[in-house]
Order: structure tokens, then C-alpha cells, then sequence
């Protein structure tokens, strides 16, 4: 199956408090703290428009007027950017839908402040194969202490389990997901966390995408004093690899 990945609208989660990066974050958003010089933002974007994307929906809040003036309409990076702000924190959930009107199926979701490496084109596939209203890109990881535990049975997502010491190598949650619409039919008003207060509801409706890629997580103080190191790791494994060769599926 061939997919048009410039006709795929990505929607980015943008728009958080970046809590746990104060006093970083009470004047510059959270996505746009500098990697490498440049706002860590504009590295995901670019890591996506690189595989074919080209029509982003950014969901901001947050200091928003920062965050749209940085990137205006996309074309400085040879895309399409479009915003969906919210007049009041409405979490992960809430965000994308209010981002609803702006999105159509099936569309892509992806966190503002990691960046996983990973076959876009193989991940539309699986989703279309599986069948199911949305796709998890679950990654593996060395540690998942900081992340929580995604166990998979028979290519769904079986249960998500909280984070904890001492939890090991195995698949966490990469924050980049695959959904149509009616996936949020039914989903709580208002505010809401798609992490806590929906995917859990959800179990074996929730098709899995088992990837070894890079992963990349700038949401502490912690990760971001070797962000720039992390970061040039994987884009100096991605320039020898090539563009048309992520790691996909296992």
C-alpha cells in the first residue's frame, strides 16, 4: 500500500506548562529551549518533514504568541504549520480535540518535547493493517524507570504500567500515535490527560508499534544537560543511515 504522507496532517502537542523545567519555562516555552542552537521543536518537525510530512497543526497555550511567531506558517522549514490554541490548559487529551476540526483521518499525534526515531510510512501501514482506531509507538528503552511500562499482547497495548525504580529494559510509551476521529468518541469534556484518563479505558482497542529507535526526552532538567550530546547522537546516526532508512517494526 502506498501512502501520500504530504496529505497526513501531524498534530503537535505544544502547548504544555513545562512544569518540571521552571524557571527555565516561566518566560520560554517549553519546545522551544534551544538544542543545538535551534528551538527543539523545529528538530522534530524537520526529523518528520525530512520522511515526507508536510501539514503540521501545532496545539499551543502556553506562551503561545512565542511559539507562533517562531514558526508563522511553516515555510521556513517547507511545510504547512497551522495552530489550534487554547484559551485554557485543556491537557493532552483535550488538546487534540480541540484540534479536531483542523485534522482528518487518519491523522498523526506526536509530543512537542521528545523526538523518536521511526518509520512514518511502516507506521501508517501497521495502522491501516491492524484494523483499529489508533496505533501506539511503543519503544524500547533501556531503563524504564522514568517512563511507566507498555506491555503488548498480540499486537495491542494489554497495559500500561506507572513508573517505578528498579523496572529495567523493556517498551515504553514514545508519545507518537496514529488515530481517527472516532477514536475520541465518548472521551471525557474538557480538560483531560490522553495518557491517563483515556488510553487506559481503551486497552485492546489500542493497536501497538514496536520500534528500537532513538528516543529523545527533553521534559526534565535531568535530560536537558545532555540534550545537545543526545541530540547530535542520533542526528549524526540518522545523516550515515540516510533519510529513507529509520529503524521500523521489532
Amino acid at each position: 500500500m502506498t501512502i501520500d504522507l504530504s496529505r497526513i496532517p501531524v498534530l503537535v502537542l505544544a502547548g504544555g506548562l513545562g512544569t518540571r523545567l521552571r524557571p527555565l519555562t516561566h518566560t520560554v516555552p517549553k519546545v522551544l529551549i534551544p538544542a543545538l542552537g535551534r528551538p527543539f521543536l523545529e528538530h522534530v518537525i524537520e526529523d518528520l518533514r525530512r520522511q515526507g510530512l508536510s501539514r503540521f497543526v501545532l496545539s499551543v497555550g502556553y506562551l503561545a504568541p512565542e511559539v507562533e511567531q517562531c514558526f508563522d506558517d511553516g515555510t521556513r522549514l517547507g511545510c504547512s504549520i497551522t495552530y489550534a490554541r487554547e484559551a485554557q490548559p485543556l491537557g493532552t487529551g483535550g488538546a487534540i480535540v480541540h484540534a479536531l476540526p483542523l485534522l482528518d483521518d487518519p491523522f498523526i499525534v506526536v509530543n512537542g518535547d521528545t523526538l523518536l526515531e521511526l518509520d512514518v510510512a511502516a507506521l501508517l501501514a501497521h495502522h491501516a493493517g491492524q484494523g483499529r482506531e489508533m496505533t501506539l509507538a511503543a519503544v524500547h528503552v533501556p531503563d524504564r524507570d522514568r517512563y511507566g511500562a507498555v506491555h503488548v499482547k498480540g499486537g495491542a497495548v494489554a497495559r500500561f504500567e506507572e513508573k517505578r525504580p528498579g523496572m529495567g529494559p523493556g517498551l515504553v510509551n514514545g508519545g507518537v500515535y496514529v488515530m481517527q476521529r472516532g477514536f475520541l468518541e465518548g472521551a471525557p469534556e474538557g480538560a483531560f490527560s490522553l495518557e491517563r484518563d483515556l488510553l487506559p479505558r481503551r486497552l485492546g482497542q489500542i493497536a501497538a508499534f514496536e520500534t528500537r529507535g532513538f528516543f529523545v526526552d527533553m521534559g526534565t532538567h535531568e535530560a536537558l544537560r545532555d540534550l545537545d550530546l543526545t541530540l547530535e547522537a542520533y542526528l549524526a546516526r540518522r545523516d550515515v543511515r540516510g533519510d529513507d532508512e529509520p529503524d521500523g517494526p521489532g
